[in-house]
C-alpha cells in the first residue's frame, strides 16, 4: 500500500472509531404536558419541536422526554424546564440517545430556552 495513503487511513478508522454516537435533538418548541413519576424519580414532557432522530426505545412516543428529577443535574434541568414553560418560552432539547430513564423515552442531556 502506498505510504501517504496508510496513514490517512489509519487516521480515519481511529477517527470513526471515537466518535460518540449521534443524540437525537428536537428543534425549537413549546413544552407541555409535565407528567412527574414517583417510582422512578423522572419527570416526563411532550415537546413540540421536529426530531431529527428517534432511538429505537423512544419511537412510540417520539415527542416525550424524561428528566432524571432524583438528582441534582435532573434537578437543574427541571428548573429550566420550568422556566420555560412558564414563561410560555420556546425550547431546544438534545438527548441522549437513549432510554435509561423511562424505558419508551428518550432521556434529555440538555435544555436551551430560545430568546
Amino acid at each position: 500500500m502506498n505510504r501517504k495513503i496508510l496513514p490517512a487511513l489509519i487516521l480515519s478508522m481511529a477517527l470513526v472509531a471515537v466518535t460518540p454516537a449521534r443524540a437525537s435533538q428536537a428543534g425549537s418548541g413549546t413544552v407541555s404536558q409535565i407528567l412527574t413519576i414517583a417510582e422512578t424519580n423522572s419527570v416526563l414532557f411532550i415537546q413540540t419541536g421536529t426530531r431529527t432522530t428517534v432511538p429505537t426505545c423512544g419511537q412510540a412516543n417520539p415527542s416525550r422526554w424524561a428528566i432524571a428529577a432524583g438528582t441534582p443535574f435532573g434537578q437543574a434541568q427541571l428548573a429550566v424546564l420550568l422556566t420555560a414553560y412558564a414563561q410560555r418560552k420556546q425550547v431546544t432539547i438534545v438527548g441522549m440517545n437513549s432510554c435509561y430513564r423511562q424505558s419508551d423515552t428518550e432521556s434529555v442531556q440538555y435544555i436551551v430556552i430560545n430568546d
